[in-house]
């Protein structure tokens, strides 16, 4: 049996890596810190898509300390996470994807889920669906619905969904 693969969005990521989150976005944090723990401890394969990498790496600036932060940051990444390339294979898939939420069956309400949101949205689905990952997960409810509707029409397998909730932990006792 192969080991399950699981692909963190963006947010996910960050929210569980860094360190300079707004106050308000904390129990969002300790949320993905405690989830990311689990899969670390339960040898869950994490797959890091090369535009979930630019976009962790986009926020950091040129000045000296930022810097260092990056490096630190990008250790970490290499220790826990498998980088996957944007390949060809990833770019029709993508494609295929927006298509079909832009114009086609799987239609996504524009005004609702901006153009450059769903490319980007639709990029990191299709290196999941690539990688044979079991999920994707992600904070995004834009994107959950973008990929639902993928789902539901028979056009992804993979399963995009919120950070699980856990029953036996009160995110209250770490504040």
């Amino acid at each position: 049996m192969s080991k399950k693969k699981i692909v963190l969005d963006t947010n996910v990521l960050g929210w569980a890596l860094r360190d300079k989150l707004k106050e308000s976005d904390r129990p969002k944090k300790i949320k993905a810190e405690k989830y990311f723990k689990h899969l670390s401890d339960n040898n869950v394969s994490i797959v890091l898509p090369a535009v979930v990498l630019f976009e962790l790496l986009s926020v950091y600036s040129d000045t000296e300390s930022d810097q260092r932060d990056k490096i630190q940051f990008m250790d970490t990444l290499s220790r826990h996470c498998q980088v996957t390339d944007f390949d060809d294979e990833s770019a029709v898939v993508a494609a295929e994807y927006f298509s079909l939420t832009h114009s086609g069956a799987c239609r996504d309400d524009s005004a609702e889920r901006e153009k450059s949101k769903r490319k980007t949205d639709t990029m990191i689905l299709a290196q999941a669906a690539c990688e044979k990952a079991d999920e994707l997960i992600t904070n995004d409810r834009g994107f959950i619905k973008l990929a639902g509707k993928l789902y539901e029409a028979r056009k992804c397998t993979v399963t995009v969904t919120d950070i699980p909730e856990d029953p036996q932990i009160d995110i209250e006792e770490f504040m």
